[in-house]
């Protein structure tokens, strides 16, 4: 389970789901990958989400070797990765999209090799000044305290760990991985489901959220 950690202040998403929230419904959060199909039309895609419905928006930072997703995703990093998509151009990408969308809220999901060669201080620092919201760093988890301190913005939480644990070392807005199973989220804060909600019997129980 990954938690997503706010990086805005104040909060972009802590004041989405509380909105959605007061008017009694789940949050839309969609996702695309930065680049695919290509640089250009991703970026008219971003512009016209929040339009169509999105609540919140989650952007794939391309890698070749996203180890964590299914079909889809892979082949939409492959196509990115082969149009030139970089890190770099993702966050360029965010920061367009802030001139025109100062509310929506944006999360970056990825890998933590490409960041990593990026510079992580360098990475949180541009991510900001870009306006993004929230991490998802799908291969850090929270043993890692080596990182250039991004576990101050990004933890994953396997549905293994002791709750007390997950509690302890995961705050935040979660995206639970449903994979491991159908359970209760410990402490009733569980706001989002991410991988495996294809199965029904894989699904958190996030009636509680708050």
């Amino acid at each position: 389970m990954s938690q997503i950690h706010d990086l805005g202040l104040p909060s972009r998403l802590s004041t989405r789901f509380e909105q959605v929230r007061a008017r009694g419904r789940g949050a839309l959060v969609t996702f695309i990958t930065a680049g695919d199909p290509n640089p250009s039309a991703s970026a008219n895609l971003l512009q016209r989400l929040p339009a169509a419905g999105a609540d919140i928006i989650e952007i794939g930072m391309p890698f070749s070797d996203p180890m964590a997703d299914g079909p889809s995703i892979q082949a939409a990093s492959q196509r990115a990765l082969a149009n030139g998509m970089t890190l770099s151009r993702t966050l360029d990408m965010v920061s367009d999209f802030r001139i025109r969308d100062i509310d929506t809220p944006v999360v970056l999901m990825g890998y933590f090799n490409p960041i990593y060669r990026y510079g992580p201080p360098r990475f949180i620092a541009d991510a900001l000044s870009a306006g993004v919201d929230g991490l998802i760093i799908v291969d850090l988890p929270p043993e890692d305290r080596d990182s250039g301190r991004l576990n101050r913005h990004n933890r994953i939480c396997y549905p293994e760990t002791a709750n007390e644990n997950i509690v302890t070392d995961c705050r935040g807005v979660w995206h639970p991985d449903t994979t491991a199973g159908a359970r209760d989220y410990p402490g009733g804060r569980c706001r989002g489901g991410g991988l495996g909600l294809g199965r029904s019997d894989r699904r958190w129980n996030c009636t509680t959220a708050h």
